[in-house]
């Protein structure tokens, strides 16, 4: 045997290890913004990550932002789908919170590519979170 034959790599073992990276980039990804309190830059710095993700083509759909009506912080917003959040009655006092029903809906349509009402389906199956 040539030295040339005991370096080569297996060709089966190539073939597998590629569609073993194949499987894992087709996997969505959780990613979490830190802060150690209000007003640090967690929500505005998650929507400039999420802006250079789109036009790398990735769909994003917001499902609660909270601005703090910073001006900056909104007009990140601006150009991304935000599921509406709910009116939930509360000691005779209506208030607004993130409605994890549409969102989990919606996460389980997009696995399956089914719409729902003016939701619409994901790009590909590939779904990642991004969080604060």
């Amino acid at each position: 045997m040539s030295d040339f034959e005991i370096d080569r790599p297996n060709p089966d073992e190539l073939l597998a290890a590629l569609a073993r990276k194949d499987e894992k980039s087709k996997r969505g990804k959780l990613k979490i913004f830190f802060g150690m309190c209000a007003g640090v830059g967690k929500t505005y710095t998650m929507l400039q990550a999420a802006h250079i993700e789109k036009k790398k083509g990735t769909d994003i759909v917001i499902g609660y932002v909270e601005t703090h009506k910073r001006k900056e912080t909104e007009a990140l917003v601006h150009g991304f789908e935000i599921i509406p959040r709910k009116a939930i009655e509360y000691k005779s006092t209506s208030v607004e919170e993130m409605d994890l029903d549409a969102i989990n809906i919606f996460t389980k349509l997009q696995s399956k590519k089914k719409p729902l009402h003016n939701i619409r389906p994901l790009k590909s199956s590939k779904q990642s979170i991004i969080g604060v």
